[in-house]
């Protein structure tokens, strides 16, 4: 059966009915709107006093530069004919020539690429109306700021890669009379030095907002801030001149025993491979060659034999001789002729064209 309450006692009070939970009372509290403490998104549209408005909104600019480090290569070189015992010289049957065309293809070589600081966004805000014009206000509560008309709305801006600078930001209704908008034109620089001067390094630029007409909806293209950034390049050309030593031909060399090896019954004699095969104008490059390639023309008796002598996977700059005989018959001379040389197996021969060396008689 059901239990009935306990009753009141004397010292409790009587319960009384209390207001709903969540109920307030402000009658004697003051009447307050907060403010409103943030803008729209930037460049907000709007319509205003004949003419469209804009809101705050900045123009953010980097740059990056990378510099090509190139030297265009001279090959300079000369063959010098000196006297050896036994030999028979004439240096009016020598020219020096190219074996083949393709110097201009080696004659321009990338060494180095140099990277620019990577620097922070520039943050640059706009003028009204004009270049001149009054610079936005960027308080808040937003401001919206007036523009004499209705229309396309743009944002200009000016740019001069030379010195790195933006300028004359604005906004304004409709396109320059005349349209002056203008891209930095390319620049052709081939192989020669390009400084960012060089050619015309300025440009004016615009970004379309968007579009407020009277009586229409609004069409906003825009709705952040606006960023530019431009990637550059520069040339920095230098000279150097190699010289590729030509091998050099020698008469006679001995063996192990101290025997003259070109005598009465055989031709002797040594190719020579240069020590410093590749050096600058008048000093050593510090350049190891691990190639030296050679080829010449060896004639006995009206009979001409191609010889040709390749180091490979050289490790030093060290004077290499290689020796060379050939049997003879009394009366016979050996002649050397048309020698050609490379220090690298993809570069064209050099070459001395005629006879460079005639051996005539044994060695004493």
């Amino acid at each position: 059966m059901p239990i009935d309450p306990l009753p009141l006692t004397e010292s409790e009070p009587e319960l009384t009915p209390q207001a709903p939970m969540g109920d307030v009372d402000g009658n004697n509290r003051p009447f307050y709107v907060p403010k409103f403490q943030h803008r729209p998104h930037a460049f907000v549209l709007s319509h205003g006093a004949d003419g469209a408005r804009v809101g705050y909104g900045r123009l953010y600019y980097r740059r990056d530069q990378l510099t090509f480090m190139t030297t265009e290569s001279e090959v300079a070189w000369a063959y010098s004919v000196s006297g050896n015992s036994g030999a028979d010289f004439d240096s009016g049957d020598i020219a020096i020539s190219l074996a083949s065309a393709g110097d201009d293809d080696y004659a321009n070589q990338l060494q180095t690429c140099h990277q620019g600081v990577i620097s922070g966004l520039t943050a640059h805000t706009p003028r009204v109306g004009s270049a001149s014009g009054d610079v936005m206000d960027s308080e808040v509560p937003n401001v919206y700021h007036q523009l004499e008309d209705y229309g396309d709305v743009y944002l200009y801006f000016s740019l001069d890669i030379s010195s790195d600078q933006i300028s004359n930001v604005y906004v304004r209704v409709g396109l320059n009379d005349p349209d002056d908008a203008q891209d930095i034109p390319a620049v052709d620089t081939g192989a020669a030095s390009h400084l960012l001067s060089d050619g015309d390094p300025t440009g004016v630029y615009r970004v379309k907002l968007g579009t407020v007409n009277e009586d229409e909806s609004i069409e906003q293209l825009v709705d952040t801030d606006v960023f530019f950034s431009s990637l550059v390049f520069t040339r920095s050309l230098t000279t150097a001149v190699f010289n590729y030593k030509p091998p050099e031909f020698l008469i006679g060399f001995e063996d192990g025993g101290g025997e003259q090896q070109n005598n009465d019954d055989q031709f002797g004699y040594i190719v020579r491979k240069p020590p410093n095969a590749t050096e600058g104008d008048g000093s050593t490059l510090g350049i190891i060659d691990p190639h030296y390639e050679i080829a010449w023309d060896e004639t006995v008796a009206g009979n001409t034999t191609s010889k040709s002598l390749t180091h490979a996977n050289l490790t030093s700059d060290a004077l290499i001789d290689e020796e060379y005989t050939r049997s003879k018959s009394e009366g016979e001379v050996l002649t050397v002729s048309n020698v050609c040389w490379r220090a690298w197996p993809t570069d064209p021969f050099r070459k001395v064209s005629g006879t460079i060396m005639k051996i005539t008689a044994a060695t004493p």
